[in-house]
């Protein structure tokens, strides 16, 4: 049985980690701060907000009200009658793209970028 490596294993070992930096320093660098968040209920476009302006909102949805708060430039779900309040655990966003759902109560609430910015780049 052999234990030693060979020159694909290494040349593969060197490509996942290049790979993997690559990706975490996108996600942690590559991203963009949102300007804005747009609130979604069961009918649509609840709401458009400034992701700068502290605010709270009450969203109605088919279990009752859903509250969103907007504080030093982060949204958050706050408060929610869903049974097991997963959208409240997810905490608070601020970068464009990102999305929060609560699903039983058919609430989203997702960060968009400055409308001069592109979404994507591509070649």
């Amino acid at each position: 049985m052999r234990n030693k490596l060979t020159v694909a294993d290494v040349v593969l070992i060197i490509f996942l980690t290049l790979s993997s930096l690559g990706w975490l320093g996108f996600e942690f660098f590559g991203r963009q701060a949102g300007s804005a968040v747009e609130v979604y209920n069961q009918q649509g476009l609840y709401r458009r907000l400034e992701l700068g302006r502290d605010a709270s909102l009450s969203v109605p949805g088919p279990l009752g009200a859903t509250r969103v708060v907007i504080h030093a430039g982060r949204v958050q779900i706050n408060d929610s009658p869903c049974p097991d309040r997963l959208c409240i655990a997810m905490g608070s966003i601020s970068q464009a793209g990102e999305t929060l759902i609560c699903a039983p109560n058919r609430v989203s609430v997702r960060v968009i970028a400055p409308q001069d910015a592109p979404d994507t780049v591509s070649y």
